[in-house]
């Protein structure tokens, strides 16, 4: 796993890649909703489906959003916060 904050234009982007199972695209919008698992697999080891749905929300309240991407260097996915306003100094 890797985490990684940086500041972009004011605002806080935080990533966090992983090499567990891939998300298909087409499956990633609808997993920021409570409930919603993304296929058989990973139903399997007792997951709600809500982690992702609260995070999305937490990100929402802070000024920011929750996305899903592709990740790099060997990572499979990456979990991407994006656009939390940072405080005035």
């Amino acid at each position: 796993m890797r985490v990684a904050a940086k500041e972009v234009d004011g605002r806080l982007l935080i990533c966090v890649a992983d090499d567990d199972a891939p998300i298909p695209p087409e499956a990633r919008e609808a997993l920021l909703r409570p409930f919603v698992t993304a296929d058989e697999a990973r139903t399997s080891r007792g997951g709600s489906g809500l982690g992702l749905a609260i995070a999305a929300k937490i990100a929402r309240l802070m000024g920011g959003a929750l996305r899903i991407a592709d990740a790099d260097g060997g990572y499979v996915k990456a979990f991407v916060i994006v656009g939390i306003p940072l405080a005035e100094k």
